[in-house]
């Protein structure tokens, strides 16, 4: 090991004399020995001597564990305190200042129209929390949805559609809908005996992700094609899982030209 070379120079009673009677800091002795302030703090430990606090050690500023120096903002007749790191590194300036003094809206106005809008805001935050019904930071009243009478936040109420989540998907409002789909209506052909003989030929295997039926804990689908209910031709019906038929109902064009080399191979 590398710090095996330092055994012989950093012992207990050479540590003791510069660290501890001379009070030498560890980075100060790493650089005699020519070695880390690391190693040397290791050794300290190694031979139980106590490691003093670089931050109490010689520091008149540093009272109950905290600065005793205050810094004040830079801006005339402005006494309020700021951190040492704004004081040295950044503006100097407390919060209030730079909002005066830095802010990119200093000198310009609000339109007719954005001054609406605030106003309406206003408005509306005044009647929540205003209200007798507004209590321990929260509101009392409680707003339901217009369609199940479900219990619903606030927020969806007033700005938003005033309907809950499931319902918000529901028929016509969901993002897939298809108009008059649920009419079409699957022609007598269409039963459990010609949808096992399509089953039967893809050899119960999902023809998309490959996974058995048994596997699936479920029977697998039969998917047309072309998405005609009415064509029954066995090369326009394939089989697919629950997971794979869910993603077919999006980008049907890519999904024929897929399915259809599929059959074609």
């Amino acid at each position: 090991m590398q710090k095996a070379r330092f055994n012989k120079i950093l012992t207990k009673s050479f540590l003791q004399k510069y660290y501890v009677k001379e009070k030498l800091n560890t980075y100060h002795i790493a650089k005699t020995v020519n070695c880390s302030a690391h190693t040397v703090s290791d050794y300290l430990k190694k031979h139980r001597i106590e490691v003093r606090d670089s931050k109490k050690e010689n520091n008149g500023n540093w009272v109950d564990g905290k600065w005793g120096k205050e810094y004040k903002c830079i801006e005339y007749r402005c006494n309020n305190l700021v951190c040492s790191i704004t004081h040295f590194k950044g503006q100097g300036r407390c919060s209030k200042c730079r909002s005066l003094y830095d802010n990119p809206f200093k000198g310009k106005k609000h339109t007719t129209k954005t001054k609406k809008r605030i106003s309406k805001t206003k408005r509306k935050y005044y009647e929540i929390y205003k209200s007798p019904n507004y209590k321990d930071g929260r509101c009392s009243k409680n707003h339901y949805c217009i369609d199940c009478e479900k219990e619903i936040h606030y927020k969806t109420a007033l700005y938003g559609e005033g309907r809950c989540n499931s319902c918000s998907n529901k028929g016509e409002l969901h993002s897939r809908w298809i108009k008059d789909r649920t009419k079409i209506l699957y022609p007598l052909g269409w039963n459990k005996t010609f949808k096992e003989q399509i089953r039967f030929r893809d050899k119960y295997k999902c023809q998309l992700c490959k996974c058995h039926e048994v596997e699936c804990n479920r029977k697998l689908h039969v998917h047309h094609i072309d998405y005609d209910k009415n064509n029954l031709v066995p090369i326009n019906l394939i089989s697919l899982c629950n997971s794979c038929h869910m993603k077919t109902n999006a980008d049907r064009e890519n999904w024929k030209k897929i399915f259809g080399d599929l059959i074609c191979s």
